[in-house]
């Protein structure tokens, strides 16, 4: 799982909690203002209660008072006062006995005061009407009623009191408590926002690293895509050049625009010093400079480097920061010089380096030096190796050639001579000199043969190409071949049709691969075998087959048949050049030769021609 998608469903999951916590507060919120409302309607009715009781309090002081001024004054008008503060009193009892009928805690008190206020009445109005004993009724009987009833009222009092304050608590309880639920949700949310702010940081953190690995690979990759294609095309300039020397100074331009600001190139000479063969510097305002010191220095630029020393120890030298002061005079910042090493010589030097603020040369960097000096230094090495093949392949050709020639003096006097000893037709000598004249010939052919492929190898075969058809091509060497068929009494077969199959070829040469071909295939076909020749038009061209029923090659042996001499491992009598000869014909016309055999079955010999664009009348017999 991606850390975007983790914090997603975190996210979700907070947001989930965020929609539970905000119900919950809402049930706590509804909650808390309904036990607001209850409470406010237990402090209206409570408090209402205990104002009539504070009411029944005042009343009864007010009913002593007013006693107590008409025992004193006798006047009538106290007396109607407390009548009247009586009648009142009634009334606020009885409206708190219904308020609180069926109350088990407050409604025996009320109805105990209303006992004691009706015998506190009583005694009172005895008082009044028998004034005799009025102050022993008030102190015997009014008293210790009126004391009960006070003591009713203060403890109804302190019951209101107490539920009232039992109701407040309550209230503050509740209220506390949601709030402290509240707290708490407020702070678990507070949290969960913090850990998803975390979440999200450390995300997005991961997020940044990747994005910076990802372009950190993408420049690698596209670093090594540009060191790949720079590679390419150097290798493309030095592999096609005919002379890779030449194609230097195009390589060190191309270094300077990929890789440096200046690029040297030193290969070693005949005496094995070093000799500069390429530079090339940017465009910058050292460049006048630059190249007035490689032009007046003796050894150029490379001198500065000590490019002489990495000749002699063969090993690379890398400098990422110049601390030489001659160098950094000429702004030069960093620089690298590796071999150019090929089959364990060191072919010369390759030297880059950077001026001013550019980036420092590192390990990478000469990784990929090292690579395109191997790249340059194989490709000189082949052009030395190939240079030196031709002038051996030269010195070979000429040797040959002057050998054919001086033998031919005295192979043409041996030959000669030996037709002078024919002709005289002495019994002696006739015979000897039979021997003399088929060794000069088999020696010519070998002459022949050798020059031959000596042009074939060189590639300086001349072919006269034209369109030809298939059936008259194997006709004329069927025409030679024959006698020798019909000596050893093996049939030819020809299942070419006329007109079928029209080659473009050199008409000679074509013949003499078929009479290699086919004079093999007579020479080691048995007595009384067969050699079939046929000739068909495929999608290569026009292929030719040379088919016998002959002890056929040995399979390991089949690899080698057209290599130089091979024929000559198998039998005497042959130099092995033909089929070498006919394989380089074949090649010369851009076709291909092979063979198929198997032992005591035969040997079938292929070979293909391209096919003529216009066809020629086959000649009519």
């Amino acid at each position: 799982m991606s850390s975007w998608s983790f914090a997603r469903r975190i996210f979700s999951a907070f947001l989930a909690l965020t929609i539970l916590f905000a119900a919950i507060a809402a049930v706590a919120g509804f909650s808390l203002r309904s036990l607001a409302l209850n409470h406010r309607s237990l402090v209206e009715r409570e408090g209402k209660q205990v104002e009539q009781c504070w009411k029944l309090n005042r009343l009864q002081d007010q009913r002593v008072s007013a006693l107590r001024g008409f025992l004193i004054s006798k006047n009538r008008d106290f007396l109607k006062a407390e009548r009247r503060i009586d009648a009142e009193f009634d009334r606020i009892l009885g409206s708190m006995l219904s308020t609180f009928e069926g109350d088990p805690t407050v409604s025996p008190l009320l109805q105990q005061i209303g006992s004691y206020e009706a015998d506190y009445a009583g005694f009172i109005r005895r008082a009044v009407n028998d004034p005799a004993r009025a102050t022993w009724i008030l102190e015997t009987l009014v008293r210790p009623r009126r004391l009960d009833l006070e003591r009713s009222l203060g403890r109804l009092d302190e019951v209101l009191q107490g539920r009232l304050d039992a109701g407040n608590a309550a209230f503050m309880n509740g209220g506390l408590r949601a709030i402290r639920a509240l707290g708490a949700l407020a702070a678990a949310e507070l949290v969960l926002l913090l850990g998803l702010g975390w979440l999200l940081y450390r995300t997005v953190r991961e997020e940044q690293r990747t994005l910076a690995h990802f372009k950190e690979a993408r420049d690698t990759l596209e670093g090594a895509e540009r060191r790949a294609a720079f590679l390419a095309q150097t290798g493309k300039i030095v592999t096609e050049s005919s002379e890779p020397k030449a194609a230097l100074p195009r390589v060190a331009q191309l270094a300077v625009e990929w890789l440096s600001t200046a690029c040297l190139i030193e290969l070693t000479d005949g005496s094995g010093l070093l000799q500069p063969s390429a530079i090339a510097i940017a465009h910058t305002p050292r460049e006048p400079l630059l190249r007035s010191l490689h032009r007046d220095l003796p050894q150029g630029l490379g001198s500065l480097f000590a490019t002489s020393q990495i000749l002699q120890s063969g090993r690379p030298i890398l400098t990422p920061l110049v601390q030489e002061a001659r160098l950094l005079g000429l702004g030069i910042r960093t620089f690298m010089a590796v071999p150019l090493r090929a089959r364990n010589r060191v072919l010369g030097v390759l030297l880059l380096f950077k001026t001013d603020s550019e980036k420092a040369y590192d390990e990478l960097s000469m990784q990929f030096t090292l690579e395109l000096s191997h790249q340059i230094a194989l490709a000189i090495d082949n052009a030395r190796l190939l240079q030196q093949a031709e002038e051996g392949l030269k010195m070979r050709e000429e040797l040959l050639s002057i050998v054919a020639h001086d033998l031919k003096n005295p192979l043409t006097s041996i030959r000669m001579n030996g037709e002078m000893l024919l002709r005289q037709g002495e019994p002696g000598t006739s015979r000897i000199a039979r021997l003399i004249h088929d060794s000069i010939a088999e020696m010519e052919q070998l002459i022949h043969d050798l020059l031959e492929l000596t042009k074939i190898e060189s590639g300086r075969i001349i072919l006269d190409r034209r369109p030809h058809d298939a059936e008259e091509l194997v006709s004329s060497c069927l025409k030679v071949l024959g006698p020798q068929a019909e000596a050893r009494n093996i049939e030819l077969i020809k299942e070419v049709r006329p007109g079928e199959c029209i080659a473009d070829c050199d008409r000679s040469r074509v013949v003499q691969v078929l009479s290699n071909l086919v004079g093999n295939a007579i020479k080691f076909t048995e007595k009384g075998g067969r050699v079939r020749i046929e000739a068909q038009a495929t999608g290569e061209g026009i292929r030719f087959s040379v088919i016998d029923n002959g002890p056929g090659i040995p399979t390991d042996e089949l690899p080698h048949v057209f290599d130089r001499y091979w024929q000559a491992r198998r039998t005497t009598g042959s130099a092995g050049l033909g089929l070498s000869i006919a394989r380089g014909i074949i090649e010369a016309h851009g076709g291909r030769v092979w063979v198929e055999s198997a032992l005591h079955i035969g040997s079938r010999f292929f070979f293909t021609l391209p096919e003529a664009r216009k066809q020629v009348q086959p000649k009519v017999a």
